[in-house]
């Protein structure tokens, strides 16, 4: 967070929830606003649920962080809320470890968190952003489930009762994949900028690489107009630093959007 913050000089940097007490490691949630918008306030949460002695995520402070700015005089700020749910798993392996209902029944208490801190917090005249990492696949393949969109929907239903709206489903092009892919030919950089990944609007959801956990809800107040541009995926590949497997700065891809607002005449 500190190297990022540093090659954006003039930004302000927000920290999200730091650890504490048997949470080892903090959320990993931060804002970053560029020099010439104005910060006008910020709040966060721990989340208080999660997964057991069986998750590495249990020592992680998971949870969320509001940042409202202000990009014009004449609009109400533009409320930013991170996020990073819990995945489950990967530490001991005790029975039930792996078990994938089980963490979406966690992951799904932290939504229960998460809506009460926007009912909290939000102020219903500005627009709304929620992003993260919220570890549920928009199509998973679990043979157990009715169908391969039935957690995607629990999800999308809670985040609903506040108003959001998934962006990529609305306004994107293709499956939308942002993690779990293996070679970087899963990620062909765009012909018109390369640091972003080309959308491919005939890929199906089921066969296309990779898979969709990463997301941007959007919620518009009554009496501003928003204009919602298509979002984009950026895999900055080919730079110095590598994390994952396709070779990009982290082994999930960077998710944009940019939003035109307006009041109403």
């Amino acid at each position: 967070q500190e190297a990022v913050a540093r090659a954006w000089p003039g930004a302000t940097f927000v920290a999200g929830p730091q650890r504490r007490g048997l949470r080892l490691q903090g959320s990993g949630l931060a804002a970053l606003v560029a020099p010439d918008v104005v910060v006008v306030r910020s709040r966060q949460h721990a989340y208080r649920s999660g997964g057991d002695l069986r998750d590495s995520d249990t020592f992680a402070t998971k949870g969320a962080q509001l940042v409202a700015v202000r990009v014009a005089e004449d609009l109400p700020p533009v409320e930013v809320v991170s996020t990073h749910l819990i995945a489950g798993g990967d530490l001991f392996p005790m029975p039930g470890a792996d078990d994938a209902e089980r963490h979406h029944r966690a992951r799904m208490r932290q939504v229960e968190e998460l809506v009460s801190f926007i009912e909290a917090e939000h102020d219903p005249a500005c627009p709304l952003l929620v992003v993260g990492d919220f570890n549920v696949m928009a199509h998973d393949p679990d043979p157990r489930l009715p169908e391969p969109q039935a957690r995607y929907r629990d999800l999308a239903e809670r985040l609903a009762g506040v108003g959001l709206v998934d962006v990529w489903a609305a306004h994107g092009v293709g499956p939308g994949h942002t993690c779990t892919f293996h070679s970087a030919a899963d990620l062909p950089p765009d012909p018109d900028e390369p640091d972003q990944v080309a959308d491919d609007p005939d890929a199906h959801e089921s066969s296309a690489p990779g898979e969709r956990i990463d997301y941007l809800w959007l919620a518009a107040p009554p009496g501003l107009a928003i204009e919602v541009e298509r979002p984009r995926r950026w895999a900055f590949s080919g730079r110095g630093a590598t994390g994952g497997p396709a070779g990009s700065l982290s082994d999930h891809l960077a998710l944009s959007v940019t939003l035109r607002i307006t009041s109403p005449a």
